[in-house]
């Protein structure tokens, strides 16, 4: 690594990494083969990070474990020793001062001046007069503190693994036409356009900004607010571009106010570094490449709450004319009653012959003629209170799980037929715009329905309820075209990261000095982990799935001597899969027809199962031995052992799944699952289509996990209790929900699947109708473990909505009904 950075690092910096990199090599003692000096050191290190140990309990463990190694280890005794081996390049940090009034940053031309030149306010929290001409200041009134971003990219640079997949975007990105990256949206393109020498450069940086306030003192203290500045890396996969590793803080303003809208005071160290960066750039070492290249970077999204929007933009969010795209065209109305200000009028996006232009009583009581702007083109039971009734500390990616799954379950059969569609379909909006790949086709038809629910609601719901985030709902696909898939903009990681950083607060005293001090520590682990190949990073999640995709057994085993007759139904299932058998298949089934003259489809179909594991048994012992025959044919002719491997748990194809018996002793439903029709083509806007596949699917409920033994190789097989699949046992209602009916029972005389073809699924009773369930597909993330990247080829069948998106249109009658509450007037414009 040392060849590697030699062209970024001054001569201080080269002696200390190849230090560092002769203690990666070094054992920690004279006759130690399992852990190097470094590999030591991280592992402790790892150990603090996790249990969040002080500095001073860390010290004392390095003293006594380096008293319990034999002597002459090379241990350091001192959280000090241990930090200045780890890193090498010693990756700066400022700590500017700041008008306590957010008026000014005391650097450049205001470096030496002791009081606000704009409210006079002291650089200081005291001073004191010492003699005429000598004074004695205290600590400073307020601090920003500037983690640079020039060396930290040319330490990121410097890791061949990390320049090589900042390189992702360009050289490994599926490029079919469709939205799956950052880099497949129109404003990535209209930049490398407009601007060739930056599009030109692959490795050029385009950062995603965030920013909000946190409380480090938890519920201690609801007025302090400290406000990260955090960046992230849209080059890289977006399976690791909002991972913690990759998500770098560059500034941090103390609180305990918020900077409001002068946040912008404190954005200047960054910015001066993005323009360097933009205008000029700077020569970066890569490490994949081994050569020097001049690195440029640019901002390219922001993403924030909206009040913190309105901060970062200066655009402002409240008023009459709060949205940022409407802007002085924003559609709004005051409320005298209720002292608000209201967004609705969202019939002016609807065509010019739609008929809910025309309705008075069913809107506000006047036609809408109105055009849109010229620039117009989501565990929940800990969050259940059952006391009062009530939902709870919910964060913003559980409101995010409860509008996109749990609402339209919950409301079936509790309110009026046209206001639950309406709902549901707002509740389909949300869970398609969250997709992972977006047709770009399909964009203009969401963007017409989301319209329309918008204006149904404006028929069944109260003026009150439409303040301007409802109104922003009708703005997201055009976000989407601009800017790309929504999931690489959420707030969900920064909130995530934000709570790590405020685990760092030790001293409650100087709580941005506990953030520092965590973050850089953090990074030293990162960096020492990164010279130590083979070790964990901090911030990149181990998936649970890494190296269990094939499937491996979890919990329960026991070796179980099975029925002879199930054990061959279970291997006949496994031929019947196999592609290195589908000639035999088809010789075994041809030698049927010409021996079995003038027999139905059926019947040979039903022969060929009863009798084709002896046939191919008898063709492999005729032809053992020689050369031409397959190994993996040989073995599965000759049969599994008659001793079965069961258990009650079973990782595979990135799911967990259990038996129903395990499931009873658990908190969460693992034995679902379903053996999707893989014949049918796959459209999940088709709700015919999607009908197809669910009334061609099979629904049922794990009794017994097998894994048969072939000598060299293992499969495993589910033992299922099948839904009867028909009318009886699985429907689909005109919303698109599947449901099942459990209490069925089909195709006992072939109860197996292979493990391999099962999708999760979870099912949840249905309100509205006692003897059904509804069927929600289980979510898995298995991008990026065991060099999955795309998950859609993978198994295509994944995360389908729990409903289709083509939920009927209000019938005339219902369309001349409102439904508003009569227990108060909050309904009845007043002027």
């Amino acid at each position: 690594m040392s060849d590697n950075v030699e062209d970024t690092t001054g001569d201080n910096d080269q002696e200390n990494i190849q230090t560092l990199l002769e203690k990666s090599q070094k054992p920690l003692y004279a006759s130690c083969t399992k852990f190097s000096v470094l590999s030591g050191v991280l592992r402790l290190f790892g150990v603090k990070a996790k249990h969040r140990w002080t500095d001073t309990s860390f010290t004392d463990l390095l003293e006594a474990v380096h008293e319990m190694l034999p002597d002459g280890n090379e241990l350091p005794l001192s959280l000090y020793q241990a930090k200045k081996m780890m890193c090498p390049t010693e990756l700066e940090v400022e700590r500017i001062h700041a008008c306590p009034n957010d008026c000014i940053l005391y650097r450049d031309t205001y470096a030496n001046i002791h009081r606000c030149p704009i409210c006079k306010e002291s650089r200081y929290k005291s001073e004191t007069k010492i003699s005429e001409n000598e004074m004695k200041y205290g600590p400073p009134a307020k601090i920003l503190w500037y983690l640079p971003i020039i060396p930290r990219l040319k330490q990121l640079f410097a890791n061949e693994k990390d320049a090589k997949l900042l390189r992702w975007h360009s050289d490994e990105r599926k490029k079919d036409g469709k939205l799956r990256h950052v880099a497949d949206s129109p404003q990535w393109r209209k930049i490398n356009n407009k601007h060739d020498e930056f599009g030109g450069e692959i490795r050029n940086i385009r950062f995603g900004l965030s920013s909000d306030g946190i409380n480090p003192f938890g519920n201690m203290s609801s007025k302090h607010s400290t406000w990260p500045v955090l960046l992230c890396v849209y080059n890289l996969p977006p399976w690791l571009c909002m991972k913690r590793k990759y998500i770098m803080m560059s500034l941090l303003i103390e609180g305990p106010k918020q900077p409001g809208n002068d946040i912008d005071v404190y954005l200047a160290p960054l910015i001066d570094d993005l323009k360097t960066l933009w205008d000029k750039g700077v020569k970066v070492y890569d490490a994949y490449k081994r050569e020097t290249f001049t690195l440029r970077a640019m901002i390219f999204c922001t993403i924030s709450d909206f009040p913190a929007y309105g901060n970062l933009s200066g655009y402002s969010t409240k008023g009459k004319f709060a949205c940022p795209v409407c802007e002085d065209q924003t559609s709004s109305r005051w409320l005298p009653n209720c002292k608000k200000t209201v967004f609705m009028g969202h019939r002016r996006s609807l065509v010019r012959n739609h008929p809910y232009r025309k309705m008075k009583r069913e809107f506000d009581g006047t036609t809408e003629y109105g055009r849109v702007p010229s620039s117009y083109p989501a565990n929940i039971k800990k969050l259940v209170s059952v006391q009062d009734c009530k939902l709870v500390g919910m964060k913003s990616h559980d409101c995010h799980v409860f509008m996109t799954h749990m609402i339209p379950i919950a409301i079936r059969g509790l309110l009026p037929n046209n206001v639950r569609h309406t709902i549901t379909k707002l509740c389909l909006f949300f869970n398609m715009i969250h997709s992972k790949v977006i047709d770009l086709e399909v964009l203009d038809s969401w963007q017409s329905d989301i319209i329309l629910t918008l204006c149904e609601l404006e028929m069944y719901f109260p003026p009150s309820f439409f303040d301007v985030m409802v109104h922003l709902v009708s703005h997201i696909i055009a976000e989407i075209k601009a800017c790309g898939l929504v999931y690489l903009h959420y707030m969900y990681p920064f909130e995530r990261y934000m709570g790590v950083l405020k685990g760092y607060v030790r001293n409650q005293v100087r709580p941005e000095g506990s953030i520092i001090t965590g973050y850089l520590a953090e990074e030293l682990i990162e960096f020492g982990n990164d010279v130590m190949k083979g070790v964990r990073n901090i911030g990149i999640p181990h998936s649970r799935h890494e190296g269990r995709l094939a499937g491996v057994g979890t919990i329960g085993l026991r070796m179980i001597d099975p029925d002879r007759d199930a054990l061959k139904v279970a291997h006949s299932v496994v031929l019947q899969h196999m592609t290195c058998l589908t000639s035999y298949i088809e010789q075994h089934k041809q030698m049927l027809r010409v021996t079995h003259r003038g027999r139905t489809n059926k019947w040979y179909q039903s022969k060929h199962n009863e009798e084709f594991s002896y046939w191919l048994k008898d063709i492999v012992t005729e032809n053992l031995g020689k050369p031409n025959v397959d190994k993996t044919v040989e073995r599965l002719g000759e049969g599994p052992r008659c001793v079965v491997r069961s258990y009650q748990g079973y990782d595979i194809n990135g799911y967990t799944f259990y038996t129903e018996m395990q499931d009873e002793k658990s908190t969460v439903q693992n034995s679902r699952v379903t053996l999707i029709a893989s014949t049918m083509e796959f459209d999940r806007s088709n709700h015919d289509a999607m009908a197809t596949i669910a009334k061609n699917s099979f629904y049922g409920v794990i009794q017994e996990i097998w894994e048969l033994d072939y000598n060299t190789f293992t499969i495993p097989l589910f033992k299922c209790k099948w839904v009867t699949n028909n009318a009886r046992g699985v429907m689909v209602d005109e919303i698109g929900f599947t449901l099942v009916d459990l209490s069925t029972d089909g195709y006992t005389s072939d109860p197996f699947i292979l493990a391999k073809l099962a999708t999760q699924v979870f099912y949840v009773k249905d309100l509205s109708k006692s003897r059904w369930h509804i069927v929600l597909h289980g979510k898995r993330r298995i991008l990026g473990v065991e060099n999955v990247v795309d998950e859609d080829e993978y198994d295509q069948f994944d995360e389908l909505p729990p409903f289709t998106n083509d939920v009927p249109p209000l019938d005339d009658d219902t369309m001349e009904i409102t439904y508003l509450r009569s227990d108060h007037n909050e309904g009845l414009w007043v002027e």
